[in-house]
């Protein structure tokens, strides 16, 4: 017996029962023939294993949730393409489990197991879903899908399920055009637990390779960071080139601190004018969700990100990290002569570009300030 976490995957045909009505019972054990080839398929090319069938339903195990999540969207094409085929719905779960081996089958046990299955009974047909941290993993490595059109990730928020006593936020990823990218209804076995509160910051989330929302020529290249208000990603304009950091909020009760963000740079803007050691905020959306701000983005990444890069600070002379520690003090004093108070300052909130040769410091993240 081998305790290990895996991606765990359950898949179901809709109405299969109507399809033996209305197709007959041999051109439907067909079609069902065809789609277990087609998840065998698809299954092998991302490494994956089957674990057991439970009449046309399937369950199996992949090594990462992008492989998962990259095997349901080829299965959900697939069904879309072939219009014969009924529509299947699809379950992702990320979880610790216990796996063995008894007169030659592969068993994977483990309530990681159960709530697998219940996800996958929640889903809509021709939906994927998938718990929280199966869909944040996946969506900062899955970019495209071969043959499909433009991916969206969706959260859907908090459902309680049967027999488990805390809530799990489940999320979608599916094709546009082809996918539900609708949150499912509360059902026998799992009840929707968002806050009326809550609900303008579900819906779209960042990931890898797809344009922000509202902004289509900008397109998200890597997750730079998280916290709690939501999370920060460097994107590409598709046109120029320019690459901008992106801030996104998705708890309400924090959309004050992002526009407290911009309050503050106004005012640090007009009293300072431009300031190359203070880091400009470019463009903001509070109006409709997603909440964010864009912001200037430094190639050197910040502090910590460009010590570790030239192989620690204790490489660095320490002339040079006195000036850094200057132009840091020299920043935060025009902005307190302004009558701003940053709060936080840290390695992660001190970019550093480099120029003519000497790293050039600059103050980012005014989100927790104070006037």
């Amino acid at each position: 017996m081998l305790d290990r976490v895996l991606t765990l995957v359950f898949t179901d045909l809709v109405d299969s029962t109507a399809l033996k009505s209305e197709k007959g019972d041999t051109a439907a054990s067909s079609l069902i023939a065809r789609h277990r080839a087609v998840i065998q398929e698809i299954c092998e090319t991302h490494d994956g294993a089957i674990v057991d069938w439970a009449g046309d339903g399937c369950f199996l195990t992949f090594e990462t949730p992008s492989a998962g999540a990259h095997f349901g969207l080829e299965l959900q094409q697939v069904h879309a393409n072939e219009t014969d085929l009924p529509k299947v719905r699809i379950g992702v779960h990320m979880g610790e489990v216990t796996e063995s081996v008894a007169n030659g089958m592969r068993r994977i046990e483990g309530l990681a197991v159960d709530l697998a299955a219940r996800i996958q009974s929640l889903a809509q047909p021709s939906q994927i879903l998938l718990s929280y941290e199966a869909f944040n993993s996946a969506r900062q490595r899955l970019r495209t899908v071969t043959g499909g059109g433009a991916l969206v990730w969706c959260a859907h928020g908090p459902y309680k399920f049967k027999g488990f006593d805390d809530s799990l936020a489940i999320g979608e990823v599916g094709v546009e055009g082809v996918a539900p990218l609708t949150a499912p209804e509360s059902a026998e076995k799992a009840r929707r637990a968002v806050a009326p509160t809550d609900e303008d910051t579900l819906g779209w989330r960042p990931a890898i390779g797809q344009p922000v929302a509202g902004r289509p020529h900008w397109v998200l290249e890597k997750q730079l960071g998280t916290g709690g208000f939501g999370e920060v990603w460097l994107a590409t304009n598709i046109n120029s080139q320019a690459r901008h950091v992106f801030k996104f909020c998705f708890e309400p009760d924090r959309v004050r601190g992002l526009k407290r963000e911009v309050i503050l740079f106004k005012v640090l803007k007009e009293s300072l004018g431009e300031r190359a050691d203070i880091a400009g905020v470019i463009d903001w959306e509070f109006e409709k969700p997603p909440f964010l701000i864009e912001a200037e983005y430094s190639e050197g990444g910040d502090l910590k990100d460009w010590a570790e890069a030239i192989g620690g600070l204790d490489t660095v002379p320490l002339e040079t990290r006195l000036d850094i520690v200057v132009q840091i003090a020299t920043a935060l004093y025009a902005a307190h002569n302004a009558g701003v108070l940053h709060k936080d300052i840290k390695p992660a909130n001190i970019l550093i570009n480099e120029m003519d040769g000497r790293p050039r410091a600059s103050l980012t993240d005014f989100g927790i300030g104070l006037l």
